[in-house]
């Protein structure tokens, strides 16, 4: 079992932390530790069965030893600089 933070944009937002098995962290994140759901490939979004089990449900976070991902249900933030 893997242990990831689920971050969202929301307003009321908190950072959930939940823990998923090996196979779902190994199919979401790849080599990476941290995701946007827009970095996945359309066939992992299309996948139904898989997100009826993603994300499940959250852990106690002062169980958590370490968090092995942080996947961001929002689009990349889009950043402009004005001179």
């Amino acid at each position: 079992m893997k242990h990831v933070e689920i971050v969202d944009r929301a307003p009321n937002r908190r950072r959930e932390i939940s823990a998923v098995s090996d196979e779902d962290f190994a199919q979401v994140f790849e080599t990476r530790d941290e995701v946007c759901l827009e970095d996945l490939e359309k066939l992992l979004q299309d996948a139904a069965a898989f997100w009826d089990r993603y994300p499940p449900a959250e852990v106690d976070r002062r169980t958590v030893v370490r968090i092995h991902g942080v996947f961001h249900t929002h689009p990349r933030g889009k950043v402009s600089f004005h001179a």
